[in-house]
């Protein structure tokens, strides 16, 4: 064979190389979803009535707990701060404090089996002063263990086997942002923020594998609690490039595939405020409460807008499994907003009376919603019909 035979194979071979992407680990296959930045002027309205009605039955109640602020007696209270579930059972925190504390002296966590109708005390602990976050898969339960130590504060991210009741720390950070979780079956994720606190790593645990993905991405933190909600098998996080160019990203976690919304210039988006996503849509809202709220259809390449109307703020916002999710509030009442994008069409219903709704969690990894809400004295979860 002639040299320049081989020398136009070598170059064949490296065009095919790059052609074909150069796999490692944490790398993603990544599509790009348009070429130029998104038009918001050209948006179409998605329209919430003002007055939301009682006919629709949008809310089921699938569990409560006494919310607590009971006396334990000598000047000691407990409470239930938070409830989970995972599609079969429910856990919930109960934490023990002194009168005036700032901080409780006892953590428990508990398992509630609908069948038998009673709690089980899975796990306690006096060393933690606080245990927030937590999360449910179909096999364990994980959560946030806050420490002191030497005037700083250690985070611990505990996971509990529920077939063996056994606990571990599967990572520890020191003096660092707080951390938020998110979970499905398959994945438990959170934003490690580095120093300048704009930035952030992700970090993604495999419930089976028992083991750290690494997701070789650069996240731009939007604010202090982001979190990397797990929505049909994708995380959606902002990144920006060297040139100052703002994109939306989800990215499928088994399938290691990225699809990438180019937004513009950064500095067109000075009130930009976080992003979510499902498999149909890429959605972000540039001011916390206020709005306004964007959808962008991946296939079609129509995008959405919702202003809240006049007088109302909006607690939360998601999209799942092809609906537009939102929580708000006016005049002090709040309302569940179910929108169909495409149609226009939207049902709404009030919260039950004294219901102050907390967070859109995933019930199952069909994109099914629940709601996590304090009502009268009880902690409650509802499903999302």
């Amino acid at each position: 064979m002639k040299k320049t035979d081989k020398k136009l194979l070598f170059v064949l071979g490296a065009a095919l190389l790059i052609l074909g992407g150069c796999s490692s680990p944490g790398s993603a296959d990544v599509r790009q979803l348009n070429q130029q930045p998104v038009d918001r002027s050209g948006a179409s309205a998605i329209v919430l009535e003002q007055e939301p009605g009682e006919e629709n039955d949008l809310l089921r109640e699938i569990f409560s707990v006494d919310n607590g602020d009971g006396e334990e007696g000598e000047g000691k209270y407990s409470n239930v701060s938070e409830s989970v579930g995972n599609g079969k059972e429910f856990f919930y925190i109960k934490s023990y404090s002194e009168e005036m504390a700032q901080f409780s002296y006892l953590n428990q966590i508990y398992r509630y089996d609908p069948e038998q109708d009673q709690s089980v005390l899975l796990y306690e602990t006096e060393e933690a002063i606080w245990v927030n976050e937590p999360v449910a898969a179909s096999d364990s339960i994980y959560w946030v263990e806050y420490l002191p130590e030497e005037g700083n504060m250690v985070y611990n991210v505990m996971r509990l086997d529920l077939d063996t009741g056994d606990a571990k720390c599967i990572a520890e950070r020191n003096d660092s942002a707080e951390i938020c979780l998110s979970a499905s079956d398959e994945y438990v994720t959170w934003l490690d923020r580095t120093p300048d606190g704009d930035s952030a790593e992700i970090v993604v645990y495999d419930i089976e594998k028992q083991e750290f993905l690494p997701i070789e991405e650069d996240v731009r933190v939007s604010e202090p609690y982001d979190r990397l909600d797990i929505v049909e098998g994708g995380i959606t996080y902002f990144s920006e490039d060297e040139a100052g160019k703002l994109y939306i990203n989800r990215y499928d976690l088994a399938a290691k595939e990225k699809e990438v919304l180019l937004l513009g210039d950064r500095k067109d988006y000075d009130r930009l405020a976080g992003c979510f996503s499902d498999s149909e849509y890429i959605g972000w809202f540039e001011q916390y409460s206020w709005g306004p709220y964007y959808l962008y259809h991946k296939e079609s390449g129509t995008l959405y807008r919702m202003e809240p109307p006049k007088g109302m703020s909006v607690f939360a916002a998601r999209v799942s499994a092809g609906r537009f999710y939102v929580l708000s509030s006016v005049s002090g009442e709040q309302a569940l907003y179910v929108c169909d994008p495409v149609s226009g069409d939207n049902w709404c219903q009030e919260l039950p009376q004294d219901s102050v709704g907390l967070r859109f969690r995933p019930w199952q990894d069909d994109g099914g919603l629940y709601l996590n809400a304090h009502a009268q004295g009880k902690d409650i979860l509802y499903q999302i019909l």
